[in-house]
């Protein structure tokens, strides 16, 4: 009787540290697959710091310059405005694959879905694609307009040494002597699993504070002369 609980008990212990085992191996997949999303948020936190000391450096030096102040407002906010909307489109594609919202992205099980994610950027005809601010194509449309409005910032005898991260341009490749053009949405979006959409946004805003420093920086070079 005494051998019968006992084995019982071992039985329970094993099935919980298994069960447990497997929760652990399921979370670290997920994890997986959106660990460039870990990546990608560390360099951004990064940027935001470095970002806001430009800032503090070049406060001082526009002291009295309220057409130079005002520059480095609208550089900041274009910033934080496309920042903000690469993660709000995060979050509703997520709604839409996962018919809710999810925070935590370890916890949404359609990492893998492809099928939705096109469906959401796309709609159901790839040959014309669906319009709107939470699309590919809307997508595509914000931020070609941040790098113009971006560019606009500068002024003119210096744009020409502007260098942007966001730069949404078709691709085009040699196919048997032919020249062939693929849209940049399709190439990164199309027919993409959740965890990839999701992890190339997060690049995406890496990209926009990339491209906020950069200008920063340039703004910084030229009232060092």
């Amino acid at each position: 009787m005494k051998n019968r609980i006992l084995s019982c008990v071992l039985l329970v212990v094993t099935l919980f540290l298994f069960g447990g085992c497997l929760e652990n191996n399921t979370q670290f997949e997920k994890k997986g697959k959106i660990l460039d999303h870990y990546y990608y948020r560390n360099q951004q936190n990064l940027l935001r710091m470095q970002n806001d000391d430009f800032e503090i450096e070049l406060l001082p030096l526009f002291s009295g310059n309220n057409a130079k102040t005002n520059q480095l407002k609208k550089i900041r906010n274009l910033t934080s405005h496309t920042v903000d909307y690469l993660a709000s489109f995060q979050s509703k594609v997520v709604e839409y694959v996962e018919g809710g919202s999810q925070e935590d992205w370890l916890k949404i099980n359609g990492l893998d879905n492809y099928l939705k994610p096109t469906e959401f950027l796309f709609g159901d005809d790839p040959a014309s694609p669906k319009e709107g601010k939470w699309t590919a194509l809307g997508l595509e449309l914000h931020l070609k307009n941040f790098k113009e409005n971006m560019l606009a910032l500068l002024e003119s005898k210096h744009r020409s040494f502007f260098y942007c991260p966001i730069d949404p341009q078709d691709f085009t490749y040699d196919e048997d002597g032919v020249q062939m053009i693929e849209s940049w949405e399709s190439v990164l979006f199309y027919n993409q699993p959740l965890s990839n959409v999701l992890v190339r946004l997060s690049m995406l805003q890496y990209h926009v504070l990339q491209t906020e420093q950069i200008v920063l920086l340039e703004l910084k070079r030229i009232e060092s002369y």
